[in-house]
């Protein structure tokens, strides 16, 4: 783990996984709508949903999916990650998603450089 309470691309490995949970809120589903574009009744409108086979408002999918570390490209700082969203334990979106990463030995050269361009 980096001083940022992050993890470098040094540090993952195939197989890694986290766990995170948390309620979801009002403004988590506000917030998700609006950065997605995910605007879907069933998410933001309390009338509508009402109607649904849910009974009211549900969460974005991708506010509950899980991400397993599929693939580590070291050299491009690049993490391929497995995601799963399940609702009442079936599966409803299986995917990838390439991701970069921060990187400790290219943080560490970036700093020698600046400070040799300094001197």
């Amino acid at each position: 783990m980096n001083d940022m309470q992050g993890y470098d691309v040094e540090d993952l490995a195939v197989g890694m996984a986290a766990t995170f949970s948390k309620t979801i809120t009002e403004a988590d589903i506000v917030l998700f709508a609006g950065v997605s574009g995910d605007n879907n009744a069933i998410h933001i409108n309390d009338e509508f949903a009402a109607t649904t086979r849910f009974g009211g408002r549900i969460a974005h999918g991708f506010l509950t999916a899980s991400v397993t570390i599929a693939d580590v490209d070291r050299a491009r700082a690049r993490v391929r990650l497995d995601t799963v969203c399940r609702v009442d334990g079936v599966v409803v979106i299986d995917g990838h998603a390439l991701v970069m990463t921060t990187s400790a030995a290219k943080r560490s050269a970036a700093a020698e450089r600046h400070e040799r361009e300094a001197a």
